[in-house]
């Protein structure tokens, strides 16, 4: 799913480059859609990421029914390879929290 982040400010995620239904590089755009998600969902953003800020995350976690937000520190855009044992601890805490027990 690709969410517009050509902008800064949540206030204009959702907003295609030309306000319509591209963003980025003509990349769709599906921010409509969000709250229509109906599974478990995990938002995580890096501190420092410039790519997709923080109000942009939490603009997504906000319209996705029940989904969690994570930031993590010392992180940019990539928390997964930057922080992979916080990235990891967070991901695993999720699917705890979400996958049946198994026996």
């Amino acid at each position: 799913m690709s969410l517009n982040t050509s902008g800064h400010d949540a206030r204009h995620a959702g907003r295609g480059s030309r306000g319509g239904a591209a963003g980025a590089g003509g990349t769709p755009d599906y921010t409509d859609l969000l709250g229509q998600i109906g599974v478990p969902a995990l938002v995580v953003v890096g501190r420092d990421d410039r790519f997709t800020p923080i109000p942009q995350a939490e603009f997504m976690q906000q319209r996705i029914p029940g989904a969690d937000l994570v930031v993590i520190d010392g992180a940019a855009h990539m928390p997964n390879l930057e922080r992979p044992e916080e990235f990891n601890a967070v991901l695993r805490g999720f699917l705890s929290r979400v996958s049946p027990a198994r026996p």
